[in-house]
């Protein structure tokens, strides 16, 4: 993970503005992910 960091970083550092959006989108796309695994394991334990 600390890597991560210094590497977005470095990134921010030479394009923030775009690092920042493409940071965002991720972010969402994450969340969403999250939002929708979270939905399948509810719906898989309400048919067991």
């Amino acid at each position: 993970m600390k890597l991560l960091s210094q590497v977005n970083q470095k990134i921010r550092d030479s394009h923030p503005s775009k690092v920042r959006n493409v940071l965002k989108q991720l972010q969402v796309l994450y969340s969403t992910l999250a939002c929708l695994l979270k939905y399948r394991s509810a719906n898989s334990h309400l048919r067991r």
